[in-house]
This record gives structure tokens, sequence and C-alpha cells, in this order.
């Protein structure tokens, strides 16, 4: 509807709730994919530091890397909500528990 009448003499700017929301969870994704990379990375650097060894490094980030897949599909397996806003991801929590 925008692109309708958006024109050079007539810009229309998108504003209100819904388009925050869907700005701030395009740019957490993008973002979360950054992060967990820079993390596994520095996590496997301070763990050759320590252990030295190629089974000190690979056990510990694969026995994290499973724990983090089971857990997101036991969440989309039982429809619990990832939340921007922690208040209302408690409730739903309380309630399916």
């Amino acid at each position: 509807m925008i692109g309708e009448f958006n024109a050079p003499d007539f810009i229309i700017n998108v504003a209100g709730s819904s388009v925050v929301t869907y700005e701030t969870k395009k740019n957490m994704m993008s973002d979360m994919k950054k992060f967990m990379i820079i993390a596994t990375i520095a996590i496997g650097g301070l763990l050759v530091a320590m252990f030295r060894r190629v089974s000190g490094v690979i056990l510990p980030l694969t026995v994290t890397l499973l724990s983090l897949v089971s857990t997101m599909g036991l969440m989309a397996a039982t429809g619990t909500p990832t939340c921007l806003r922690p208040r209302r991801c408690r409730r739903s929590f309380w309630r399916s528990a």
C-alpha cells in the first residue's frame, strides 16, 4: 500500500510498534548469528589454551552444541516461544509448566 502512494515529492514513512518489533527481530537474528560464531571461536581458543589437545576442544564444544540443539528442538516441539519481552515469556512458560 505504501509503494502505491509513495512518490519522490510525497514520501511515506512506516512507524509504530509492529514495525519496531519486526525490525528488532530481524536485527536480533542477524546479530545472533554473528555473536554465536564469535563466541564459539573465543571458547575454542580458550579451550586450546587450557587443554592443548584436540579432544579437550572438540568434546566440550560438541556437548555444548548438542545441548543447544536439543533445547531449541524441544522448545519448537512443545511450542515454547523465544520472546523479546521477558514478562510475556515468563507468563507463557508458567502456563505450560
